[in-house]
């Protein structure tokens, strides 16, 4: 009986919490444009984009957890945005971080039409604070 209780209890969090890799990320809410030209402030630090190619059978891009290695990257490189790009129907993610004297800011990767989305990490502030 305990068993079934935490499966249910396990199963409501994960559907009110969402992934625990993406829940805390938000889009960003500014137009392409704009976005665009903020983009050549940050870097990559030399990481290449994290690649999803439409050809591949096998994935699942309806699962809840396929954007996971480019929350993964987020955490491991200590990143401002999580950025999604669409080329020629492939997806590609990358993480950037604010440039300084040590990461040089790039040109983005792709041509302003290929960004598909930015997102943040949301910064949850109690009541009072707000």
């Amino acid at each position: 009986m305990s068993f079934t209780l935490l499966l249910f209890a396990a199963l409501i969090g994960q559907a009110s919490l969402g992934n625990p890799t993406r829940y805390l990320f938000s889009k960003v809410e500014l137009d392409q444009s704009t976005m665009y030209t903020m983009l050549s402030s940050f870097s990559n630090v030399g990481k290449l984009p994290i690649y999803f190619p439409v050809s591949n059978s096998s994935a699942d891009y309806t699962s809840d957890v396929w954007m996971d290695p480019c929350y993964e990257r987020f955490y491991e490189v200590g990143a401002h945005y999580v950025v999604y790009w669409l080329v020629n129907r492939d997806m590609y993610c990358e993480a950037l971080v604010k440039a300084s004297a040590t990461t040089v800011p790039t040109k983005p990767l792709y041509e302003q039409q290929h960004l598909a989305r930015v997102e943040r990490k949301k910064t949850w502030c109690p009541p009072e604070l707000e």
